[in-house]
């Protein structure tokens, strides 16, 4: 990039590239998106304008969110050329299939300016196989931006840089998304399923083998998150909550050391694939916890929640006195 950020583009205008359209939007960015099913366009100005209206109406978290304001930034385009022709950043939202984002980041590579930040929302593949079709000399623009689903609901963002991709790239890409309201991650090594979903998985893993072993309930294992560790987890990470454990995180380590080893020691190995009976306990489940609900309903429900504890955590920050 020569300059600041001005205008964006959205390839996909799926679940994620709406959730990055109100990211973009609310910040005061001209977006334009695009897809190549006229249906998912004709409908996007109404679904913006729903998910919009949901973080005005949360107190705090939707503190300064100019709906009608930001549905006049976005724009639908069906012509990916005029779509992300003059953006100055494009964050593609196609489908996790790796030939599908290796042509759309091909045909970027084309139709974008040699300048413009080109980011993908993958969530596990490896950037440098997103980017296998790329020019040589414009991988040094690409980058995975992999945000939290929804991710005008969850800020994290992942950033994840490809062999080509220079520092300056993911610290440019860093300081945008934190000026838009995300938190972005720099991922280090570019290991498959990045951070996020590699610890998200390792949690659904033990659970699947709780619920196939009969140690507990499906809703039961849901509630030992939800009502116990996710409590804590609104505010602190593994590391943060093993320091509260004890006197600091090393008092914790070392205390519970033997302990820890123990239990890793019986976590499940099993990498077989997720079986028809583990999903019917996972659907029983579900149903026994949530079953008042359609799907529709329980995620405005989680997307209420999660932006009230937003709000929650930005109050405690500007209340709560520094520990001295």
């Amino acid at each position: 990039m020569n300059g600041p950020i001005e205008r964006v583009a959205i390839v996909g205008a799926g679940l994620i590239g709406l959730g990055w359209a109100v990211v973009f939007s609310r910040a005061g960015y001209q977006v334009t998106v695009t897809d190549s099913d006229p249906a998912q366009l004709d409908a996007f100005g109404e679904r913006a304008r729903a998910e919009l209206e949901l973080c005005a109406a949360e107190a705090g978290a939707g503190e300064g969110v100019d709906v009608e304001g930001s549905l006049e930034r976005i724009a639908c385009e069906a012509d990916l050329a005029a779509a992300v022709g003059d953006a100055d950043y494009v964050q593609e939202c196609v489908p996790e299939l790796i030939d599908l984002k290796r042509e759309v980041f091909k045909t970027l590579d084309e139709f974008t300016r040699p300048d413009a930040i080109l980011a993908s929302s993958a969530s596990a593949l490896p950037p440098d196989e997103i980017f296998e079709q790329v020019s040589p000399e414009s991988r040094a623009r690409c980058l995975v931006a992999h945000p939290t689903n929804p991710p005008h609901i969850v800020p994290l963002v992942e950033l994840v840089g490809g062999s080509a991709t220079p520092p300056d790239l993911i610290e440019a890409a860093r300081a945008f998304l934190a000026a838009v309201g995300q938190t972005p991650i720099v991922v280090l090594k570019p290991v498959y399923g990045f951070v996020l979903n590699r610890i998200q998985l390792a949690l659904l893993r033990e659970a699947v083998s709780l619920a196939r072993e009969g140690v507990a309930s499906v809703a039961d294992i849901d509630r030992a998150v939800s009502e116990g560790l996710g409590l804590r987890w609104a505010l602190l990470g593994p590391y943060g909550v093993e320091a509260t454990n004890a006197d600091g995180v090393r008092d914790d380590l070392e205390k519970f050391g033997d302990y820890t080893a123990a239990v890793w020691r019986e976590l499940s190995v099993v990498n077989d694939p997720i079986s028809e009976a583990d999903i019917q306990l996972a659907v029983d489940g579900v149903a026994e916890l949530w079953g008042d609900f359609s799907n529709e309903e329980l995620a405005e429900r989680r997307n209420r929640f999660v932006l009230r504890v937003r709000a929650l955590k930005a109050a405690m920050a500007e209340s709560t006195p520094p520990v001295s």
